[in-house]
């Protein structure tokens, strides 16, 4: 991202990811805070071993196979 940036001249940018682009977008403003205007991330977590899982019931209820089920959740 950082190369991006560089070849197209630009010193710093609004910066934003959904899910793993959430993960990038994270890295870029912790690694380059001075290229990130205003950073904002969805749907993500840090990953690795700053992550925290999704609660087993979440998880089971995406996976169902009866129709509807992940949309029901655990709510």
């Amino acid at each position: 991202m950082v190369a991006v940036l560089d070849y197209l001249g630009i010193d710093g940018a609004d910066d934003y990811g959904t899910s793993m682009g959430g993960r990038l977008a994270q890295q870029l403003a912790a690694r380059h805070p001075h290229r990130v205007r205003a950073p904002g991330i969805g749907c993500t977590s840090p990953g690795g071993p700053h992550g925290i899982g999704r609660d087993s019931v979440v998880s089971r209820s995406l996976v169902q196979h009866e129709g509807g089920a992940a949309r029901q959740g655990p709510f």
